[in-house]
């Protein structure tokens, strides 16, 4: 039976940021989470009762300005406070469950690319390994050019003024319950940021530099067509991972949200035997 648990903590600013964990009675493995933009802890529900089933503990919490964390939602004053925030999470789940001897970081969409950078800028941090879904490494969609232009003149001048993200929700799953979910959750949201578009943006240029420096162990998963991220950019910076130990899985005809879409349980099966993998050959 899954335990489920919520909570505080404060981040590095002393923002109040929530989080949650469903566990497992097997308690020396966890999963800690990382959630796209306009996602929360919550959206990760599914996936975490999945994996419990699998043997693993799973924790994740709300960025700043998403889901029950405080914050304005769709802003950071820089791109990274969020990763300030999640490096907080990691050592505060380290202090607080020593026997969890095998951890892993997951992050999906923006939150792959604030894990990437977390990674970057904080190192391994004792983490067995790090999964990437969909990383938001560079973009498919992209937003209307007045709009980039606007950016560079709000970021400066109206830092807090937030606008549509250009996501739909049917690019994001085929599933229709998933669907329907999503038009109910009153904690989703779609607002973005001059500051947080174009901290985006220049993260973009930068983790293609900074790849080499990830040591640990990496899974990256992306659907080829996925009409969010861009599949070409990502596969591409795949390669320069330092890590001698990766594995580049991609699916087709999925929309972004893969462990959400219609063929997510061979996602999950890719996920379950990676994991696995590192496991049983103590590549640790």
């Amino acid at each position: 039976m899954t335990k489920h648990f919520e909570g505080h903590f404060k981040g590095f600013d002393k923002t109040e940021l929530f989080f949650q964990s469903w566990n497992n009675k097997d308690n020396n493995k966890a999963i800690i989470v990382s959630h796209g933009i306009g996602e929360h802890s919550g959206s990760y529900e599914p996936f975490a009762r999945t994996m419990v089933d699998f043997g693993w503990n799973v924790l994740s919490f709300d960025h700043r300005g998403h889901g029950r964390s405080d914050g304005q939602r769709g802003y950071v004053k820089s791109f990274d406070e969020f990763e300030k925030d999640l490096y907080q999470f990691i050592s505060l789940v380290q202090k607080e469950h020593p026997e969890y001897k095998h951890l892993v970081l997951f992050g999906h969409s923006m939150g792959g690319l604030i894990a990437s950078k977390t990674i970057i800028a904080y190192g391994q941090q004792g983490l067995m390994a790090l999964v990437l879904s969909a990383p938001a490494w560079g973009l498919s969609l992209d937003a209307p050019e007045w709009k980039k232009k606007a950016a560079h003149y709000l970021k400066k001048y109206l830092p807090r003024l937030t606008l549509d993200n250009e996501i739909n929700n049917e690019d994001l799953t085929r599933d229709p319950e998933f669907l329907a979910g999503f038009d109910k959750d009153p904690l989703r949201h779609n607002k973005i940021s001059p500051r947080l578009y174009m901290g985006m943006l220049d993260s973009f240029d930068q983790i293609p530099h900074f790849l080499p420096e990830i040591k640990l162990p990496v899974l990256v998963q992306i659907s080829e067509t996925d009409p969010i991220i861009n599949a070409k950019i990502v596969i591409e910076n795949f390669e320069k991972i330092g890590s001698n130990i990766k594995r580049l899985k991609t699916y087709k005809n999925n929309k972004h949200e893969i462990y959400n879409d219609i063929e997510r349980d061979l996602v999950f099966k890719d996920l379950n035997e990676f994991l696995n993998e590192l496991l049983s050959n103590n590549v640790l």
